[in-house]
């Protein structure tokens, strides 16, 4: 540890030396998983039905998201989600807010998975979140 302290001090005085400034990686969003809402990993649904995946997410940053956040899909089971894109709301620094999305149980009984990551400004950001269910035959 004391290496790696002295390696942070040296760091820090190059960029101090050239007149720079590292980015504080708090200033970028970031976001931490806090549990499951709804459709909990693996549970059964029968088939063609709409249902709405909730997460419980806080705003473990230092400044709040904005109003251009969005869930976005990521990768999968593309055939759960019926758009690619839901809007967040604007979570202040230490805010838990609900993050929902729509997916459609697919017609054929088996098991799907499809996952999703918060996006702004093009970028994405925090955990992959997902949807993981068992359609019922």
């Amino acid at each position: 540890q004391c290496l790696r302290q002295q390696q942070q001090q040296q760091q820090h005085q190059r960029y101090a030396a050239v007149g720079h400034r590292k980015k504080s990686r708090t200033l970028k969003p970031t976001v931490e998983f806090v549990r499951d809402v709804t459709l909990l990993d693996r549970s059964q649904y029968p088939a063609n039905q709409i249902l709405t995946k909730t997460w419980a997410m806080r705003n473990s940053g230092e400044l709040p998201w904005g109003d251009d956040v969005e869930l976005v899909y990521f990768k999968g089971d593309e055939s759960l989600t019926m758009q690619h894109r839901y809007p967040v709301t604007n979570a202040m620094p230490g805010q838990l807010v609900e993050i929902s999305a729509m997916v459609k149980t697919p017609n054929d009984a088996g098991r799907y998975c499809t996952y999703f990551r918060l996006m702004k400004n093009g970028k994405f950001f925090g955990p992959r979140v997902w949807v993981d269910i068992i359609v019922a035959s």
